[in-house]
């Protein structure tokens, strides 16, 4: 009875012996996870984003392996499963780590804004069986579609509108230079002028209101409102910069036209002083002249 009793256990020795290399031979890790969108890691993503997931394996066992299979699952709807494009089978040797590749996937529009989960699911071949591994769940974060469109449009609004104001302050200033001149023609310019910087000051308080606007939308989280106000900032900040050009322009011209005038006036003034000059001249001269002739004939 003892020697059976021994016999049995020697028995089990050797049986879990010999299944322990096989429960190591098929053991791997998956060692790093590097989540990216447009080569930028990042762990968030907007409504509508691609991204790629980069994936390194350690084969921990005792024999070589081979990885048939590589999956994302996401936890929003449909489509939400990503496969990485396998073309054959990535083997690894014992003791290795190896970047087996990218898992391209990508953020449905109507994904939820906040949290989401995914996990990573693996098929690998060891010594003829096929043997899974998966990871625990791991989280990203999703943010508003136009939350994206709003901080990429905000600095173009903001910059037009910067634009606009300095536009419509250098036009007002070069038509108070003129002051109210006399002249008929420089005067309907000048109208034509403050007419165009009416347009553009009017544009200009549109663009603010709507620029006002979008900031108060952003930061109440009415993200597709906001962009929407940012759009319209930005097109009214354009027409205003638009009239307060065509403003300076006419401007300027009647800023010419008061020039050539003035040069005209001093030309004027110039060939007056030349010819009251000239004329004691030419009465001495004429003096001289006749005082010789009288010499001459004595």
């Amino acid at each position: 009875m003892k020697l059976g009793f021994k016999a049995v256990c020697f028995l089990l020795f050797l049986f879990l012996a010999s299944q322990a290399p096989l429960c190591f031979a098929q053991t791997i890790d998956v060692t790093g996870v590097s989540l990216s969108a447009e080569g930028v890691h990042s762990m968030d993503y907007f409504q509508g984003d691609e991204g790629s997931i980069e994936v390194w394996v350690k084969n921990n066992g005792s024999v070589q392996v081979g990885i048939t299979l590589a999956r994302a699952y996401f936890d929003w709807a449909e489509p939400n499963v990503f496969n990485l494009s396998l073309s054959s089978v990535v083997y690894i040797d014992v003791g290795d780590e190896l970047c087996i590749g990218e898992i391209n996937f990508s953020v449905p529009m109507d994904a939820s804004v906040g949290f989401h989960s995914y996990h990573l699911y693996i098929e690998f071949e060891s010594q003829g069986e096929t043997h899974t591994w998966q990871n625990s769940e791991k989280l990203i974060w999703v943010e508003d579609y136009y939350k994206g469109l709003c901080d990429e449009f905000f600095s173009t609004a903001y910059s037009k509108l910067t634009t606009a104001r300095n536009a419509v302050a250098q036009a007002q200033s070069a038509i108070q230079s003129l002051g109210d001149p006399q002249d008929q023609e420089i005067a309907s310019l000048l109208s034509q002028a403050q007419d165009k910087l009416e347009e553009a000051q009017t544009h200009l308080n549109q663009a603010e209101n709507a620029y006002n606007n979008a900031v108060a939308s952003y930061n109440s989280g009415a993200f597709q409102t906001a962009y929407t106000s940012f759009q319209e900032c930005a097109n009214v900040a354009d027409n205003a910069s638009v009239s307060a050009a065509e403003a300076s322009s006419l401007t300027a011209q009647a800023q010419h036209k008061e020039i050539e005038q003035q040069q005209q006036q001093q030309q004027q003034r110039h060939v007056q002083q030349a010819m009251l000059f000239g004329i004691p001249i030419a009465i001495v001269v004429a003096a001289l002249i006749v005082i010789v002739l009288i010499i001459k004939r004595r």
